[in-house]
């Protein structure tokens, strides 16, 4: 007589048939919140595992942008507190409305001389651009220049300066009598006369010769005074451009 055997029971493992690749067990705890239940007939080969949802990025942008925010008005405070610091408008007063009167400006310390008291005095070098002046002597009172042959007489009286300039530059320059002035106690300007310098240094024109650097030449400058002033100060130039020096007789 054939026994037939029991049907297997299905609690038990032992009963169960062979599990293919596609039959796998639950995780320990069961498929939680996040795990997905494998699809039906499992992981098979070709099927893709399924992707987790990206990264919410919102809260870094959010805090990206505010530090943009900040900074800016940082830099606008900044640049507001520099333009509004630097005004001079004067402040008015709440009666009258008179503005704000500037302070007068400080006299000239002690040690910043004025350009009269850097004037040189007769016989002393001073100099101006490219050269160095000597006045030797000024005299006055002449009516005449000249001789019996060749003369030119003054319109009121001529004063003769004898002066020397030296080329103290690295390159030859021409002194030019034109470019010298005389000033009388009262402060007027008087030009030179050429005509009788030429006639007052022997009928030779010693001004027009390129003065070599190192070299020196000496000569008479002639100015036509009014017969009651006499010079009082020179200012002697070595161009027509320059500053000019002083010289007090």
């Amino acid at each position: 007589m054939t026994q037939t055997p029991p049907p297997p029971n299905s609690d038990d493992p032992r009963g169960q048939g062979p599990r293919g690749p596609d039959d796998q067990p639950p995780p320990r705890g069961g498929w939680g919140g996040g795990d997905q239940p494998p699809p039906p007939g499992g992981w098979g080969p070709g099927q893709p595992y399924p992707q987790q949802p990206p990264p919410k990025k919102r809260r870094r942008g959010l805090i990206a942008i505010a530090i943009v925010v900040v900074a800016l008005a940082v830099c606008g405070g900044i640049i507001a507190a520099m333009m509004g610091g630097g005004s001079d408008e004067p402040e008015t007063t709440g009666g009258g409305g008179d503005t704000e009167q500037p302070a007068s400006e400080a006299p000239a310390t002690e040690g910043e001389d004025s350009e009269e008291d850097a004037a040189g005095t007769l016989g002393e070098p001073v100099r101006d651009g490219n050269f160095e002046f000597t006045v030797n002597s000024v005299d006055c009172g002449a009516a005449q220049v000249g001789d019996e042959f060749l003369s030119d007489k003054a319109q009121g009286q001529f004063c003769l300066v004898d002066v020397t300039v030296k080329n103290i530059g690295d390159r030859p320059q021409t002194f030019l009598d034109t470019d010298q002035n005389a000033f009388d106690a009262n402060g007027n300007e008087h030009t030179v006369d050429s005509e009788a310098g030429v006639i007052a240094n022997d009928n030779a024109d010693v001004w027009i010769s390129d003065i070599n650097p190192g070299n020196e030449l000496n000569g008479i400058l002639v100015f036509d005074m009014p017969a009651d002033q006499d010079i009082t100060s020179l200012e002697l130039h070595d161009s027509s451009f320059s500053g000019g020096v002083k010289v007090t007789v």
